[in-house]
């Protein structure tokens, strides 16, 4: 970059380029650990998906004999197809983590910087500080710009912090990398229209496919493609479209790191259903069979806003209805579990359900919006037919940073979603192989322990 670049952009580049593995904790890079656990642990789960096999397809056109493996495979390809394809098996299931208002899901960045250090040959540790320089751009660029305030999908924030751990992993000039973010800034803004009324398969593909850009940012400034001097403050840039910008300090000694910010789940769904399915589970157990007269849903003013579409009322699709609150209460009201199984396409037509749905309202609790703005309120009252009315409330779920999944916790879930493709001893393999990463001199014994093998 010339002296005319953006102090922003030169400041995140400088910091990407510079971060080594001492300036990292040990509990932050456990933290980092539970991260690629729990997300590889969700692309397991959704090997057998529609958006799994698609991506495998596309990325066997593009094998290479020195390329990044693709998830559960012995295919090599390019990395950038190799990160749209892991990305479309770890996202498909919604089970990876989030940052709450609107920051999307960092998470998705890792199946990019993965497949860029396999390519690359890079060491475990090195791959670990790239996925953690990778969740501080994507921090920084969220936290400075809220684009989904603005209307635009926070898809963007994973093409920038992808074009980060990738450009890390290519060992690039902080010149270089500063071309790398410039271009991921500048090409990759996303309509929000994805996540608006009867959502489809591309609410779950949309961060793939940004990070496939991300990945492809970086290649380019690798081969000497230089991007916009100014894409924070200058004509047209993202000050310009987005008001004013104020990024948060980096992670550091003094400030925390932002792969120790996101939350995770423990339910595969969206994160604002996480709470009020701990509420209708509790309920659930205290209705003792009683059956049920009415449903109120008290949420705070955001998340009421979303649920006010038809759509979410009777979803007929997986995507609509793991992202409707009032749909995932009634089905665990009803079952006294919770499964995806509800998504599935004979629960989407269960009449129990839809007569639950017809009793259940859905309002904004004013005092909710008192709680900081990282919460996740909610309170369900149900009155019974016999007049009886009980209420649950809380302020957030089990795996908000307030209740942090422990790594034992992470363990567990991730071994429910891999045996539904892995007998339980290849589970543990993959296991023991994501939480020895920082010791592992390449990505092989990983991605050969993923393998999905015949008979499985």
């Amino acid at each position: 970059m010339k002296t005319a670049a953006d102090a922003d952009l030169q400041r995140l580049a400088s910091y990407v380029v510079g971060l080594v593995e001492s300036d990292t904790p040990l509990s932050v890079r456990r933290d980092a650990i539970d991260r690629i656990v729990d997300a590889i642990g969700c692309g397991i789960a959704g090997f057998p998906s529609m958006p799994g096999e698609v991506g495998r397809r596309m990325a066997a056109r593009a094998q290479v004999p020195d390329g990044a493996r693709v998830l559960g495979t012995e295919l090599r390809v390019l990395p950038e197809y190799a990160a749209l394809a892991n990305g479309f098996m770890v996202r498909y299931l919604d089970g990876n983590d989030t940052y709450l208002s609107g920051g999307g899901h960092p998470s998705d960045l890792i199946p990019a910087v993965m497949a860029m250090g396999d390519a690359l040959r890079r060491s475990g540790a090195e791959v670990l500080t790239a996925v953690v320089a990778a969740y501080e751009a994507y921090h920084w660029i969220f936290r400075g710009t809220l684009v989904r305030e603005k209307g635009w999908d926070h898809s963007f924030y994973t093409a920038v912090a992808a074009s980060a751990g990738a450009a890390k992993l290519l060992r690039l000039s902080e010149a270089q990398t500063a071309h790398a973010l410039a271009i991921a800034m500048t090409a990759n803004h996303a309509l929000l229209v994805s996540r608006q009324g009867n959502l489809s398969m591309w609410k779950g593909c949309a961060a793939p496919y940004a990070a496939r850009d991300g990945v492809m940012c970086a290649l380019l400034a690798a081969e000497g493609i230089e991007g916009p001097e100014q894409p924070v403050r200058g004509k047209s840039g993202l000050a310009e479209r987005f008001g004013d910008l104020k990024f948060p300090a980096l992670g550091d000694r003094d400030h925390p790191f932002a792969v120790s910010q996101s939350h995770l789940k423990c339910f595969l769904c969206y994160y604002h259903a996480q709470t009020a399915i701990e509420l209708a589970l509790r309920l659930h157990a205290r209705l003792n069979g009683e059956s049920i007269a009415s449903v109120k849903v008290f949420v705070y003013e955001v998340k009421g806003m979303i649920e006010n579409t038809p759509a979410k009322w009777r979803p007929t699709t997986r995507e609509t209805a793991d992202h409707s609150i009032p749909y995932i209460v009634a089905g665990v009201l009803l079952d006294g579990v919770f499964s995806d199984a509800l998504f599935d396409p004979e629960r989407l037509q269960d009449t129990r359900i839809h007569a639950i749905l017809d009793r259940l309202a859905m309002d904004v609790d004013p005092a909710f919006a008192a709680e900081p703005p990282e919460m996740s309120p909610c309170r369900i009252e149900v009155t019974t037919n016999s007049g009886a009315t009980f209420s649950e409330e809380a302020r957030y779920p089990k795996g908000h940073t307030m209740a942090p999944l422990s790594g034992d916790e992470v363990n567990d879930k991730f071994r429910i979603l891999a045996q539904r493709v892995f007998q339980p001893a290849q589970a543990e393999q993959v296991l023991q192989a994501l939480r020895s990463l920082d010791e592992a001199a390449t990505l092989d014994p990983l991605m050969d322990a993923l393998v999905v093998r015949s008979g499985a």
